[in-house]
């Protein structure tokens, strides 16, 4: 009996060891090199480490620039947090910067923009935080609940010289599904400057 009993725990104690075993190995973190070849000409670099939990998963991106002729140079990183990355990043042009769109953390987006020639690159996030501190954006006196889920500014296109990007936000406290939504261009000059709001549903619904 106390022979069946110890292989017993023995068994499960197996079991145990097998399925953390297993659970560690599938949390662990991913890498690989993905290069994209750009309409400007070379291609992008892109060193992802793909991070995964029980609750979200993250791909955190390392950017650099190979042109047709030249030396590869680091130019900035990016993070698709609970979303997918997908692998399609191209820079273009808007006025003197080079150009590059990239998720950011926390349900936003981010653009690296600079000079290939020089590698000098700047970044700019468009955060419900950055976007509710702009000048113009005061002036409107819209109301809004920053700190609520759901929270997100996404770049919608980038042309014409132009960053377009939809800002959605809660209104309601007792109501997650009562949000708004504006449609922000911005034009970037040394930074971006927010030039117009609209509202989204007025426009594309």
């Amino acid at each position: 009996m106390k022979k069946g009993c110890g292989l017993a725990i023995l068994t499960i104690f197996g079991i145990g060891i097998l399925l953390i075993g297993l659970v560690y190995w599938a949390f662990l973190p991913e890498y690989k090199t993905i290069e994209i070849p750009q309409k400007i000409g070379g291609k992008l670099i892109c060193e992802m480490e793909y991070i995964s939990d029980h609750h979200s998963w993250d791909y955190i991106i390392d950017y650099s620039y190979k042109p047709e002729n030249g030396e590869t140079k680091f130019i900035g990183n990016g993070v698709y947090s609970g979303r997918e990355w997908n692998e399609n990043e191209q820079f273009v042009k808007i006025g003197k910067w080079t150009v590059l769109k990239t998720g950011n953390h926390h349900g936003s987006d981010k653009i690296i923009y600079g000079d290939i020639k020089t590698n000098e690159w700047n970044e700019y996030e468009f955060t419900p935080q950055t976007i509710e501190k702009d000048s113009l954006w005061k002036t409107k006196k819209i109301k809004t609940l920053i700190n609520w889920s759901p929270s997100e500014s996404f770049i919608k296109k980038i042309e014409n010289n132009k960053i377009t990007v939809i800002y959605e936000y809660r209104i309601e406290e007792t109501k997650t599904e009562l949000t708004e939504k504006k449609l922000i261009e911005y034009e970037l000059l040394e930074k971006p400057k927010m030039k117009k709001i609209t509202n989204y549903n007025t426009v594309y619904n």
